[in-house]
């Protein structure tokens, strides 16, 4: 709105044959105009939303996610960290199935308990 009352008055000065003093003064108004707005813009104190998932806590091979209303929901680890491929990580299962590592072993079992509906244990 500053921007469009300045610009007016700059034509309207400029039409009316207006010194270059009053030119410059007009704009010197509308920059610290802006630049107060600016200040005011970037004082605002900005209240940080909690997470709903800083307190919940999920069991092994599940992660916290919030859902469309806003609640913290346990689901399986959508994707482990990749690691370096050290043998020392990989981890065995007692169906001698081997995994790259633990938290691939329980998502796995995460996955596998929520296609079989024994996803709440």
């Amino acid at each position: 709105m500053l921007f469009i009352s300045s610009f007016i008055l700059l034509i309207l000065a400029g039409s009316l044959n207006a010194s270059r003093n009053e030119i410059e003064e007009l704009l010197d108004e509308f920059n610290q105009g802006k630049a107060g707005r600016e200040i005011r813009e970037q004082s605002r104190p900005v209240t940080p939303v909690p997470d709903p998932c800083d307190q919940h806590v999920c069991g092994w091979g599940k992660e916290c996610v919030v859902d469309k209303k806003g609640r913290p929901v346990c689901e399986c680890i959508s994707k482990c960290p990749d690691l370096e491929d050290d043998p020392l990580d990989k981890v065995c299962a007692s169906n001698n199935q081997t995994f790259a590592s633990l938290c691939h072993l329980y998502r796995q079992r995460c996955v596998c308990k929520k296609r079989s509906g024994f996803e709440n244990e």
